[in-house]
């Protein structure tokens, strides 16, 4: 935990030190969120607070929480049902060949992820119905384009992350509670990711 308030506030200081250091009339400052459907149905909510380094360099902080299923009820796939949800926290870097916040990019981020989670198997007896509450530690990477109109934007990007996901995994099909097996999860995870964001950039 300690690390992780350490590496939040030298993130913090570099934001601030860039803000500063942004020549006037650049563009210094990008908040971004997903497309407001994910809010309506309850499916995802994410947030985007980018601060631009140079004309090409950007530091990016994201956070997102979304369903461990497609919009906002619970989601049935064959013989299993999915809920629960998923957190991310994201520190990286973005890097815009063109200018910031407009066309092709490349990002490198430090990800944390956390799964609060339950897989029904309604008529798989061979399956356990299990509930996961975990936390990743994970690198990931994403490639984007983004289309600008003046201060506003709208970006699209697909991505992979890479990590070690830590936690407990708990065996929940009887129905008496004092039945079920909690047993650890240490392994590695890896994940393929998109994204859509709207934005808008502010001037210094």
């Amino acid at each position: 935990m300690r690390k992780v308030i350490a590496l939040v506030l030298a993130v913090s200081a570099m934001l601030a030190a860039s803000i500063a250091a942004a020549a006037p009339g650049e563009p210094a400052v990008a908040l971004a969120v997903n497309p407001p459907v994910g809010w309506f149905t309850g499916g995802s909510v994410a947030g985007t607070v980018a601060v631009g380094l140079a004309r090409h360099h950007a530091i990016r902080i994201n956070a997102a929480s979304y369903a461990h299923r497609l919009g906002g009820a619970d989601l049935i796939v064959g013989e299993a049902s999915y809920s629960g949800r998923i957190t991310d926290f994201s520190i990286g870097w973005q890097f815009f060949p063109r200018s910031l916040w407009d066309g092709f990019s490349i990002e490198a981020e430090l990800l944390h992820r956390g799964r609060d989670t339950q897989v029904i198997e309604d008529f798989a007896a061979s399956r356990p119905d299990l509930a996961t509450d975990t936390s990743t530690l994970a690198a990931r990477a994403h490639v984007a384009w983004t289309w600008r109109f003046e201060n506003v934007f709208f970006a699209a990007g697909v991505g992979l992350s890479y990590g070690y996901e830590t936690g407990t995994e708990t065996d929940i099909s009887s129905y008496d509670a004092s039945e079920w097996m909690t047993s650890s999860v240490a392994r590695t995870d890896l994940a393929a990711e998109g994204f859509l964001r709207l934005g808008m950039v502010f001037d210094r």
